[in-house]
């Protein structure tokens, strides 16, 4: 109650205030004319409140003249923008008093150059500060080509065959379209739902959060969203598809999707049903969407060799989005998903545990099910209550109800004695609904630059797991003379978390580009956990109660941060400087028993950095400095042992102490018009203090292991990622080339002792396209994936992973209205268990005819999996862990669909 009782009185000021302040609506009108005094019709006249981002737009008539109702500032920058004119632009400033302003005529200049012999080129790509533009019309498509289509295209854009998408080596969080948010965080559906040819311009932004955007101050970790802009004449009109497909071994899928788009509205719905994975049979990763090394004490090295989804999946879905403008700048928008997914696999594992003295290999066999049902439920409003003022309210509900069912036999080897062997059985429910919303203001002053900003976040979660575990294990102590133990459990475990999250951000304007920044942000946490362990007694043929096995603690975290900063923001560059003090709180104790009640307090001081420089709109450099504080889960606070698998035992740790990292980060990007060469780069360097590592210790000779996590420091990370490309003849063949590089030093803990090492990754990528845009394209693509680990636990055990992958796509645009498509990999592994280091050829193949030449009706025949050789390669390596996986991937199966594609736009 006293936290919303803060909230409702801050949020009651911020709008009290905002209403003191606002002034009296006036109307502002003027006239554009030309050298010789004559109207200029159809030019594009905006005007922008001074220290603001608020801004109003509007159209000159026949007459030249244009107005602006409702305007509650009386000071004010006018722009204009056409074609045949010079730009303009001019700040105003009037009394209070006056309502009716009639501004002097504006002389607008034509915009002329003679080239003779010159052909005029426009610009495909223009980088600024945050954002990367695309212009998508000059990046050609086939006529029935969807977004994704584009993206593939583009200069520092991957395309994952299983849809993800990843700009400048870091992947892409959300995509937005018109600056609306689409379907909340699902990608695929603005990917592979909208058509190109609506598509004017594709934006790769840096998103540094709402705040920041109204604000001006960048603080956290930047995430990369795509905007995708319509062209005018295709923001009206309603477009979709619909297909449906049966094949071999009962293989179908069945989808639709409907669009209905104007000026002031966005509305969508579609339904999906297959049981192919959607057709993800593939393999491979392409240039950039590599998983690199994550520094740290388990030293991970999560290395997946492949792209398809782990099983067989029979999934549904279904989901719609509606978002409307409304009055005078006020947003609304909400969406709806739904989806079902039930998933059936095997895993064949070799798990290798090193020590100084021997290693313990285990292998295993399991086969699993999945079943996953959720619910996520988004809303935002945005309002402008007036010209100074801005508030945003959004929300979002995620229900999460998911069962599974593993069964898993093992044996496990030190060196080439066996230890024990075993099974395990166990089957679970999860239900987890997670509540959130946040409340954002932001107040623009009269004095240019000054501004107040706060949000406030809160949610809430609940998780209640149920889980039936058998676990038999038969330990050897000599040959033939074996000791058999059976322990069934029953674990029922209720988590409750709540936290908030307080931001404010004021600036001054101290100089007349210069900006003092004042930053406060407070954290807290609250997390609950209660854990019941029941063991089955023979004796007695029931269940009871294992008080050792179980817990009821809490934990709490609170944080606040300060933070002063001077920032400068010119035309061509902008920087800002600044420290914060943060000090970190944290509390854990039992409702159980008073031996449990730990505090710690850290208190952090870190600079804060930022520098950029744009040379011009093709070519941009930028360096950051940041720090921040990461805390435990409540898993690793937990302080009772899991036993849940025998042989590998976790307990927590409550006198865990917070993370805090130091970042820095620089990126450079340029494109040549003339040469048609695009270079995107990027370095980084981290380190952490405190850095939260598993301590693995070996409990008997026959292997059985606990993990507990521990702080350790002595953690740095040093990443690169470049990628080059190139296009030739107006990028008829267009040459790219990828990099991405990551060396870390990092320590584990084995029985107790600190065992310090590093890694290494490497992926260098090559493609090469040609795009005949009357009825051929082709790409050839190679990639060389290198994964190493020094000094794991000594010289001995050094360890290197690599994979090839060589893969060739084509299309052909056939006579007759038919299109032959396909795509081949070869994938050569090395480095991995010598029962897992198999290579793999994977062929697809797509036949699609247009059965009417004015219709959007296609035929379609599809072959996946042909050579019937796909299965699912992984290596992990953490702590003195290696383990690598094979699991079942979907097998060869053939398709036949029927696709109907719709649009209709104009006024």
């Amino acid at each position: 109650m006293k936290f919303k009782s803060v909230f409702i009185l801050t949020f009651t000021i911020c709008c009290f205030t905002a209403q003191l302040q606002a002034q009296n609506s006036r109307q502002i009108s003027g006239k554009i004319v030309d050298s010789v005094s004559h109207p200029v019709p159809a030019v594009t006249v905006t005007l922008v409140i001074t220290g603001t981002l608020v801004s109003f737009k509007t159209v000159t008539d026949k007459n030249g003249n244009f107005s602006f109702t409702n305007i509650k500032s009386s000071g004010f920058t006018i722009y204009t923008s056409s074609p045949e004119y010079e730009k303009f632009s001019k700040d105003y400033v009037y009394a209070q008093s006056e309502k009716n302003i009639q501004l002097n005529n504006i002389l607008l200049r034509p915009q002329f150059k003679l080239l003779p012999n010159v052909e005029v080129s426009v610009s495909a790509i223009i980088i600024k500060e945050d954002t990367i533009e695309y212009k998508a019309g000059l990046f050609n498509v086939k006529e029935d080509a969807m977004v994704e289509d584009i993206l593939k295209k583009l200069p520092g854009i991957d395309v994952g065959k299983n849809g993800t998408l990843t700009a400048q080596g870091k992947p892409v969080y959300k995509i937005k379209v018109n600056g609306k948010d689409f379907f909340g965080s699902d990608i695929k559906m603005a990917t592979r739902e909208l058509p190109a040819n609506i598509i004017d311009k594709i934006q790769v932004i840096d998103d540094y959060g709402d705040l920041a955007n109204v604000s001006g101050i960048k603080g956290d970790e930047p995430k990369k969203i795509i905007n995708l802009q319509l062209k005018k004449d295709k923001s009206n009109g309603m477009f979709g598809n619909a297909a449906a497909g049966y094949g071999s071994s009962n293989s179908y899928t069945a989808k639709l999707g409907a669009n209905y788009f104007s000026d002031q509205t966005q509305f969508s719905v579609y339904g999906n049903s297959n049981n192919n994975n959607n057709g993800q049979v593939v393999t491979g990763k392409r240039a950039g969407a590599l998983p690199g090394v994550t520094t740290g004490g388990s030293i991970n090295n999560d290395q997946n060799t492949s792209g398809g989804p782990e099983g067989v999946t029979t999934a549904h879905s279904a989901g719609v989005n509606y978002s409307r403008d409304f009055g005078n700048n006020n947003h609304f928008s909400s969406s709806y998903n739904f989806g079902n997914a039930n998933t059936d696999g095997f895993r064949e594992q070799s798990l290798k545990t090193i020590y100084s003295t021997f290693d313990y290999l285990n292998y295993r066999y399991a086969d699993y099910s999945r079943s996953r049902n959720n619910h996520q439920l988004f809303l935002n409003i945005e309002m402008n209550p007036d010209s100074m003022s801005y508030l945003k309210i959004s929300a979002n509900l995620f229900v999460n109800n998911n069962k599974n069912q593993n069964n898993a036999n093992y044996s496990i080897y030190r060196n080439t004695d066996k230890t024990s062997e075993g099974y395990f059985r166990d089957s679970g429910k999860t239900v987890t609904p997670n509540f959130s919303y946040t409340i954002l203001y932001n107040r623009y002053f009269r004095k240019k630059g000054r501004n107040l900003a706060f949000s406030f976040t809160q949610s809430s979660l609940k998780a209640a797991i149920e889980t039936n575990n058998i676990g038999f294990t038969r330990l050897y102590s000599n040959p033939g003379v074996y000791l058999d133990t059976l322990l069934t459990q029953l674990i029922d475990q209720n988590n409750k978390g709540f936290n908030y999250n307080l931001n404010i951000n004021y600036t001054e304007p101290i100089l007349k580009s210069s900006y003092l920044d004042f930053i406060y942000q407070h954290d807290f946490s609250r997390s609950k956990n209660i854990r019941s362990v029941y063991l089955f007694e023979n004796a007695i043929n029931s269940f009871q109660y294992a008080a050792e096995l179980s817990n009821d603690f809490t934990n709490m975290f609170t944080s606040n941060l300060i933070g002063l900063n001077l920032r400068t923001v010119k035309k061509k560059h902008n920087f800002s400087i600044g420290a914060t003090l943060m000090p970190v709180n944290t509390k854990t104790f039992s409702d159980k028993t008073d031996s449990l009640d730990i505090s710690q307090r850290v208190v952090n001081i870190s600079p804060m950095a930022r520098f950029s420089y744009a040379f011009s709109q093709s070519k941009n450099l930028s360096l950051s400095y940041r720090g921040f504080s990461r805390q435990p889960n409540y898993m690793q606070l937990q302080p009772t042992r899991d036993i849940s698998n025998q042989q590998y035992q976790t307990t927590g740790n409550p006198a865990l102490r917070p993370e805090f990292i130091h970042t820095i980060s620089s990126s450079y990007n340029s494109f040549n018009l003339a040469s048609g060469s695009t270079l995107f780069s990027t370095i980084n360097f981290s380190t952490v203090q405190n850095k939260i590592v598993s301590n693995t210790i070996l409990l008997d000779s026959s292997g059985t292991q606990l993990s507990k996590p521990e702080n350790l420091n002595g953690f740095y990370s040093v990443s690169a990622f470049y990628n080059y490309s190139k296009g030739f003849h107006k990028n008829k063949y267009v040459l790219k080339i990828t990099g991405s590089y990551n060396f870390g030093g990092s320590a584990i803990l084995v029985n107790s002792q600190r065992v310090s090492g590093n890694n290494w990754f490497l992926l260098q990528a090559a493609e090469f396209k040609y795009n005949n845009n009357k009825w051929l394209e082709l790409g050839i693509e190679i990639n060389y994936n290198l994964s190493t680990v020094r000094n794991l636990i000594s010289q001995s055990n050094n360890y290197n992973s690599s994979v090839w992958t060589i893969a060739n796509n084509m299309r052909f645009d056939l006579p007759g209205r038919i299109t032959l498509k396909f795509d081949f990999e070869k994938i050569i592994n090395r480095g991995l268990d010598s029962t897992l280091n198999k290579d793999l050829n994977l062929l697809n193949v797509f036949i699609e005819k247009k059965l009417v030449k004015k219709k959007s009706l296609y035929l379609g025949f599809a072959g996946y999996n042909i050579l019937n050789k796909n299965f699912s390669l992984n290596r992990q390596i953490n702590g003195n862990n290696i383990l690598d996986t094979r699991s079942l991937q979907i097998s060869r199966y053939f398709l036949f669909t029927l696709t109907y594609r719709w649009n209709r736009f104009g006024k």
